[in-house]
């Protein structure tokens, strides 16, 4: 790319040049060639000698594409050819742009540029405004219901200008909605853990509320049922003092759960309050702090050492605790990203908004099977089962996807979905076989544990 003083930029491949126009229009630009580029080099690859076949190569038949001649072209021919082909004729068919990072022109926004750019992320400088009053309404209204337990003042949250993605990333001043607010240490520190593949992971859930006692076991009781189902370790731990809590952090574990209470303090303990700011270092790899407005304690757990973790900004109902913490660490123990992990366990609170991802909401715990969450629900009519079935990781955008499945089903790029019609019986053999979250109903179930359900449905007729 080049820039003379005062001229529009442009991009410069061979002996062409390609305007790409000056503020908003220069990122927007610069976004639509990145994409175009990237998923008609998906199709063109299934052009070549190794067996890369997907369900949207079809769509080569519908677009003006030499793809046996341009499998073996440089990029910038590649580039050029692209560059002609209509692709909103197929846009439709190709997935949804898997993240958008919104960057401050800082040093520090450039010095994350080199780790944001393995995920092939759309950047955009950062563009906010306060929240419309329809959402300032709804945010006073889900304040007015919780109960009176005094929590740090409220996050102000923003209205961001998000483009077209399924995650989004802020590295920018402010909280802006819809987004994982992540910072330069969460990059660094995600570095540590790259390649750690040993032993099970490691869980530690912390219960620090007497007046809470009756959600506490609750909790414990769910976590220690489950452990014995997951390839977790889980240590679950109740009233910590400071110096106790302090100690957990500074150890090595791949999820902290902290239910309780947060204050402007810090973390409220039997002994008084901890502030993540006065630990030596987290050793805690992610994190989910289910107490009341615990979103400063999230950033300081990511600048002490931590990748990433979920918090809220407000106050939170006692009873959503366990409900929506068991279903994050679950989902997160499975291989889900940091931000899709949460984004499924809120659906189960009615105050979903009040949850958010501090750090690198693209994280994936290293040590997992999978480093492709499945997604999949199900509608019902009668005995007939429709099954949306698909995988998304922002990690692994260009990738192949395949359902496990008797029936011809060609592998999908990843955030496609296939839809499949099935009987019941199907439908609870499909389920048996693998460790997915799936809505139902308007509600999240584990796979497992729905097909029993339908099986004993069938058992009862």
């Amino acid at each position: 790319v080049s820039v003379a003083d005062g001229a529009e930029p442009s991009l410069r491949v061979g002996d062409e040049r390609i305007g790409l126009g000056q503020g908003r229009r220069y990122e927007q630009r610069v976004a639509a060639l990145l994409r175009r580029t990237f998923w008609l080099d998906c199709l063109v690859r299934t052009a070549g000698p190794h067996d890369a076949a997907v369900r949207e190569a079809d769509l080569l038949d519908r677009l003006p594409i030499d793809a046996d001649a341009l499998y073996d072209a440089a990029i910038a021919d590649r580039l050029l050819a692209y560059r002609e082909v209509d692709i909103d004729a197929v846009a439709d068919t190709l997935p949804e742009w898997h993240l958008s990072m919104y960057v401050e022109p800082t040093y520090d926004g450039v010095r994350c540029l080199p780790f944001m750019l393995d995920d092939v992320p759309q950047l955009f400088t950062p563009r906010s405004s306060p929240l419309s009053d329809e959402d300032r309404l709804d945010s006073s209204l889900s304040a007015f219901y919780r109960s009176g337990v005094a929590a740090p003042d409220p996050v102000e949250l923003r209205d961001a200008d998000l483009g077209p993605s399924r995650y989004h990333g802020w590295l920018a001043d402010g909280v802006a909605m819809d987004t994982f607010k992540t910072l330069p240490a969460a990059y660094e520190n995600r570095s540590l853990y790259r390649g750690r593949a040993d032993g099970p992971i490691s869980v530690v859930a912390v219960l620090n509320d007497a007046e809470m006692r009756e959600e506490h076991s609750r909790a414990a009781d769910i976590y220690r049922r489950r452990a014995e189902r997951l390839d977790i370790d889980i240590d679950v731990r109740e009233s910590l003092t400071v110096d106790e809590l302090a100690s957990v952090i500074e150890q090595r574990h791949d999820l902290l759960h902290f239910v309780g209470h947060c204050e402007p303090s810090g973390l409220r303990c039997p002994d008084g309050t901890l502030s993540v700011s006065s630990v030596d270092r987290s050793r805690v790899q992610t994190f989910f702090l289910n107490a009341c407005g615990s979103y400063e304690e999230g950033k300081a757990l990511v600048r002490k050492g931590s990748v990433a973790g979920a918090v809220t900004f407000e106050k939170v109902l006692n009873s959503h605790a366990a409900k929506v913490g068991t279903m994050f660490a679950r989902l997160v123990a499975h291989g889900y990203a940091i931000e899709r992990a949460l984004a499924l366990a809120r659906r189960r609170v009615i105050m979903g908004k009040d949850y958010a991802v501090v750090g690198d909401g693209t994280h994936v715990l290293t040590q997992t099977d999978s480093l492709a969450g499945t997604e999949a629900e199900l509608s019902r009519d009668g005995d007939s089962f429709t099954l949306t079935h698909g995988m998304l990781s922002p990690s692994l955008a260009g990738g192949r996807a395949f359902i496990n499945v008797d029936r011809d089903c060609p592998p999908v790029l990843i955030g496609n979905e296939w839809e499949l019609e099935m009987d019941a019986a199907e439908v609870v053999e499909f389920l048996r076989r693998g460790e997915f979250p799936v809505v139902y109903r308007g509600d999240i179930h584990w796979c497992t544990e729905l097909a029993e359900e339908f099986a004993a449905e069938m058992a009862d007729r």
